[in-house]
């Protein structure tokens, strides 16, 4: 028998939902093509972000933690450290639509690990279209990303620097700045991005 990973009552509500969203689609209460894309988000995380012109700090992380509340994912670090670091990435990207990313090593890794990758594929880390991304493909598992420049991450007075990492595994969900001096455990994919 295969294990499982979620209880009989939390297979009842999935299959509950899955129900009401079908009959909302035969109904034409939701588009069929948006319940789709949707699906496809939650197998495959967008590939490209879009950042509009007009985006400011405040309204990706305004975005943000309304998107985290709805699924009950806590902020757990002070909101005016994350707007100081998504607001000079997002310069960088500000009208740009970047390509995505995503990373996993075969093993444990450092920072230094992930700087030297995403340099040689030409990609950056980039708080702004982190948090963009994050708000839009909620991933399972663990993802951080870490701009190359370690002035563009939050440095405490302790001389630690901290970049976003989320996180998502059943109803476990956080996003939060960690110190970058971590040993990134395999399973930690690395975000990065490339305007194009």
């Amino acid at each position: 028998m295969t294990a499982r990973a979620v209880t009989d009552e939390q297979l009842g509500a999935f299959a509950r939902r899955q129900q009401e969203l079908f009959h909302r689609v035969v109904k034409g209460v939701v588009p069929c093509q948006a319940a789709m894309d949707a699906m496809q988000r939650l197998f495959d995380p967008p590939k490209t972000i879009t950042v509009h012109i007009k985006t400011s700090a405040q309204d990706i992380i305004a975005n943000a933690k309304s998107v985290f509340e709805r699924a009950d994912i806590p902020f757990t670090f002070f909101e005016e450290n994350l707007f100081e670091l998504a607001q000079h990435d997002l310069e960088l990207v500000r009208g740009r639509t970047c390509q995505v990313l995503i990373h996993k090593f075969d093993h444990d890794w450092v920072t230094s690990d992930g700087r030297e990758f995403q340099k040689a594929k030409k990609f950056d880390g980039n708080v702004a279209a982190y948090l963009l991304w994050v708000t839009e493909a909620l991933p399972n598992g663990w993802s951080v990303s870490i701009p190359k420049d370690d002035s563009r991450l939050f440095s405490d007075s302790g001389n630690c620097l901290y970049a976003p990492r989320f996180y998502q595994d059943g109803d476990c969900r956080a996003f939060h700045l960690i110190d970058i001096r971590s040993k990134w455990l395999a399973e930690t994919s690395l975000i990065a991005f490339r305007a194009i």
